[in-house]
This record gives structure tokens, sequence and C-alpha cells, in this order.
């Protein structure tokens, strides 16, 4: 069951302007779709040395110009603008046929937008251009794949055997390939031959389970699983459930529920949770891998998901390449469309959310997903009844009811939102389930729609479930300071928020407001010039600042950091407050002017 995490920010007002919650939102998303190579990659792993040689609805037009198209073409690309850049590449390209580099990124955009048609007539040009052209040989290699030549998949992925990223996925192309021609045993000696590399015997471990396991070697297939088991410090979600369905299928059900069960704590663990509930229902569990197809396309989705955010359009490229291979690999759907999303690519990211199949176990999460990006679209209405029918069609989730209540709290609907995230609260406790999430968000909305005395209570509850978590020590500090309660205790809270977080400028601003408000001006001034520091731009922090500076005397600069947050845009119901400020300064009533001359900054 998956929760939002809550994003930390410093004043309310901050917190709500805009969803933060999202990025954490699409890191949950990958975390459903982490395979091995996650924790591989902490051991070496692998970063792509591989084959690399805003709008959604709007963009360049392809034009008469070749250079026009092709200058534009390239910077879509690096933009991450597939589609775009698919489209000028392609008509650059058609219009020159020998230009190498130009043909390799043509090839490149329209395999990262699934274009593979255009693809492989690149492909096949490149080869002719520059036979040793290593993005066009796999292209070409998916190709015979798919259409089960073997022999020539095998053929032309022995040629790219290379010390890299791409040559691991070569190496693991050529043992599927033997496998579906039958040669069992040239099979397992290429993942071997992976496994004994350093930097990849994770992925070589895992697939020498997989290859074992759909060979039929049971023996040979149980020994790599408990290897890589080992190996990932008792498996990732993809190992488990690779490993749960090949107990199953060889009369070691009930072990195999132990390891689901075990499981079940890790991001991730949708799907695992699906299996356990066919294994107790009396069903089947098919293997994890059960084509070559199928084993090429996990090797793709490996490599993708193990690769840095920096690596430009390749996780693309080898996610389109595995759903090319198995269309129905909702994992590498979900991780797609989730790269989509992050970059503000929603149109494209909520069809393929759509696409993911109402049998597959990420089916709801997926769909909650879309309804985010319905969100985005400023489609609010559509967003809000996708979830209410999600919500309804699953009536033991969370998961929706958690997502509308964030949606109606980003547009300060604070008492609906807390009505919601009451529901959301009763199911997940239901469930057997204890989030501090929940309650922190619902404590928001109680705060926001001024019913204090339940939001303290949530905020307490928070702390009580998980008592480390610096938002919630910071928020229910401030709160308590502006309210004038528990100073010491507020001070406490923030300082070990501040511990927690010392990066972090809004609990800092938290830490200096807290000085400020019991007269220690010279402590305050120290933290909220660290503050600012972190937080350069942020308009209630330069305020508080100001504030602080004034009362120790430093009141040219307390003008300017006055000056400044006008600048930076604050809440347009504190400008006259801060105006005001500018003309007359700070009584010497410091308890009355903090009352009447601050933001809800801190918290």
């Amino acid at each position: 069951m998956v929760v939002q995490i809550i994003p930390t920010c410093n004043d309310w007002r901050r917190r709500l302007a805009r969803p933060v919650v999202r990025q954490a939102a699409r890191l949950a998303a990958l975390a459903l779709a982490t395979s091995l190579v996650a924790a591989c990659a902490a051991n070496g792993g692998a970063r792509s040395a591989a084959l690399q040689p805003d709008d959604p609805d709007s963009g360049p037009i392809v034009t008469e110009s070749d250079l026009g198209n092709y200058l534009a073409g390239r910077y879509a690309l690096a933009e991450l603008d597939v589609d775009i850049a698919a489209d000028l590449l392609t008509a650059a390209a058609r219009a020159d046929s020998d230009q190498v580099q130009l043909l390799q990124r043509a090839l490149i955009a329209n395999v990262a937008a699934g274009r593979m048609n255009e693809a492989a007539e690149f492909s096949r040009r490149l080869q002719q251009a520059n036979p040793g052209d290593p993005v066009s040989q796999f292209v070409l290699t998916a190709i015979d794949l798919k259409a089960g030549r073997y022999a020539e998949a095998a053929a032309r992925a022995d040629r790219q055997n290379r010390d890299d990223q791409s040559g691991m996925i070569s190496i693991l192309t050529v043992a599927w390939a033997r496998a579906g021609q039958g040669q069992g045993q040239q099979a397992v000696a290429a993942a071997q031959t992976l496994a004994s590399k350093q930097n990849f015997g994770g992925f070589g471990l895992f697939h020498l389970a997989l290859l074992n396991d759909y060979l039929g070697n049971a023996m040979a297939a149980d020994r790599a699983y408990k290897d890589v088991m080992q190996q990932t410090q008792g498996g990732t979600p993809r190992v488990i459930d690779a490993y749960a369905r090949f107990l199953a299928r060889n009369n070691a059900t009930g072990d195999a529920q132990v390891l689901l069960m075990n499981g079940m704590a890790l991001p991730g663990a949708v799907t695992l949770e699906a299996d356990l509930e066919t294994l107790r229902g009396g069903g089947t569990l098919a293997p994890l891998v059960p084509t070559p197809q199928a084993g090429v396309a996990e090797a793709l989705f490996n490599a993708a998901t193990a690769m840095e955010r920096d690596t430009g359009p390749w996780g693309m490229v080898y996610l389109q390449l595995a759903l090319y291979l198995r269309p129905d690999f909702d994992v590498a759907q979900l991780t797609l469309a989730s790269q989509l999303e992050s970059r503000n690519r929603f149109q494209e990211a909520k069809a393929i959310y759509e696409g993911i199949e109402r049998s597959s176990p990420l089916y709801e999460a997926a769909q909650v997903r879309a309804a985010w990006c319905l969100y985005e679209l400023k489609d609010y209405d559509k967003a809000s009844a996708r979830l209410k029918a999600l919500a309804a069609s699953y009536p033991k989730s969370s998961s929706p009811l958690v997502a509308l209540a964030d949606q109606l709290r980003y547009k300060d609907r604070f008492a609906e939102a807390a009505d919601i995230y009451s529901q959301a609260i009763d199911r997940y406790d239901r469930e057997g389930g204890r989030s501090w999430n929940l309650y922190y968000a619902r404590g928001i909305a109680y705060e926001r729609s001024k019913q204090w005395p339940k939001a303290e209570a949530d905020f307490v509850k928070a702390l009580e479930l998980s008592p480390d978590q610096p938002e919630v020590l910071n928020y229910l500090g401030y709160s308590w300071v502006e309210r004038g309660e528990h100073l010491v205790r507020a001070q406490q809270m923030i300082e070990k928020a501040v511990e927690l977080r010392p990066r972090d400028g809004y609990i800092a601003d938290s830490l200096g407001w807290v000085f400020y408000k019991l007269g220690k001006y010279n402590d305050a001034v120290t933290w909220l010039e660290r503050a600012v520091e972190l937080s350069p731009t942020d308009p209630v922090i330069n305020d508080h600042l100001g504030d602080a500076l004034w009362r120790v005397g430093r009141q040219t600069e307390a003008r300017f950091q006055w000056s400044r947050a006008l600048n930076l845009k604050p809440e347009a119901d504190q400008e006259p407050i801060i105006r005001a400020k500018l003309e007359r300064g700070l009584s010497t009533d410091a308890t009355a002017v903090s009352k009447a001359g601050t933001t809800n900054g801190g918290g």
C-alpha cells in the first residue's frame, strides 16, 4: 500500500502553494519498478558508457529547412522531448541519406519515442553507412528476436560484446537467444560469463537463475536464486517475485508464501501482495520470464532502472526496446510513464498509465498516477472523478483517497481534504497499518482549516508513530511558537529537526524564529542568516531576518532584508505589513510587533 510523503516546507502557504509532493510520488512509482539492479548498483553498479555517440502540446514544427530541423531536433533530444525530436530528426535524416551522426540521432529519438518502424528504417541505413554502429545493431537484434530469428539475433549480439552496460545487455541477449534455439548449455555458459564480472555479477546471477528456470534446470535455478538473494541482502521485489514464482511451481508453495510475506515491507511490493493473494486462493503463478523475448526485455529493464538520471534518453531507449519485445511488461510501462511524468510530459505519461491492463497488480497505482497527470493538465474534475471511482473499486485501499485529499489540499480546500484523509486513515487502520504521513497530512489540513486541537493531536500522533521525522518536529514546534505555547519543548523539537536535516533553510528559519520569540535576538540573527544562505529566495525567511536585524540595532540591514522580501513576492496579505515595517520600523514592544508583523514563516 503506497502512502504519499508530504514535503518538507517551512510556512503553511509555501507548503501548499505547489504540489511538491509529486516528486516523492514519482519516486514511489519508480520504487514499484525497482529490480535487482538497484541493489547491484550500490556494489560497483553500472553507469552507462553504453551506446552513447515544455509544453507537451506545442513545440517546433517540421519546416522546409533541413538544417533547421536538425538543429531544433538535436535540441529537443537534449531536452528529452523525444516526440518532437523524432519528428524533426526524421525529416532531416530523410533529406540527407549519408550523414552518420544525423542518422544516429534520428534513430535514438525514434526508439526513445517508441517508433520502431522508423527505428528499423534508420538502423538499416546506418548499417550501410557505418556497419559497426552499436545502436542500429541492437535495434536490428531486437527485431530478429521479436520475429523468433534466434540465430541471427545471437550472431548480431555477439559482435557487440563490450565491457560496459551495452556489453552486459549483449551477453544476456546471446544467452536468451541461445535458449530460444534450444542450446541450453551455451545459454547458461553466457550468463555465467557475465556473473563472473565484478560490476555486473548481480545481473548475471539473476539471469542465470531465470535462464535455468526457463530451461527447467530446477536445482541450478534454485541455487542461483539463493545466490542472488544473498548478494542483494534478502532480495529486491523483482528477485523475490521471480524466486517465489519458481518455488510455487516446484512444490514449495509454503516457502513461496513465507518469502513473499518477508518481502512485503519493501518499497514496490505491490506485485508481491498480488502473488500472495493468488497463492492463498489456490491459484498458480507463471514464470516471471516465460520466453526468450521476455528475458531480453528483463535485461533491458534491469539496465534502465540502474542508470543514472543524467544519461540523456538512454533509459527511455532501453525501456521502449523492452516494451517492443514484451508489450504487456507492466513494470516497464509504469517506469517509462514515470520518467515522462517527471519531465512534465503529462499527456504521454497518462496514455501509458492508461495502457496498463486492469488484470495487472499495478493497475491501481497506474490509475492513481494517471489522475495526477490529469491534475497537472488542469483537468481537475476528471482527476477527482477518477480517484473517487478508484476508491469505490478498491474499498480496502487508501491510495486513491490519499491522492484525492492531496489534490483538495493543494487547491486550498482544507476541510474537505481533512475529511478524505480521515477516510484514508480508517482504511489504512483496518488493514493493520499505521502511517505517520497520513496523520501529518491531515494535521496540516486541520491546521489550515482552523481546527487546531485536531491538528495538534494528529501531529502528536505522527510523532508517536515516527519520532524522528524532521517535517513533523518542525511543523508542530513552529506552530507552538506561533501560538506562544510549550516554547521550551518547541525549541527542543526544532533543534532536533535541525540536527536531522542541517541543510534545510526552512527548518533553520524555524529555529531562528523560536529564538526571536524568546527574545534571544543575537541567536535569532545567527540562525536566520543561516536560513537565508540555505534558502535565499524565500520571502518569509528574508522578512524574519529583517525583524531580527532590527532588534539587534542593524536597522539599515533590516530594511534591506524587508525590501528584498517584498521583491521576492510574499503572500498578498503580508505585503502591507512589510511595507509598514519599511516605513516605521518595529516598535519597542517586541511581542506586539512579532504578533502583528510576521507571517506564518516556520514550521
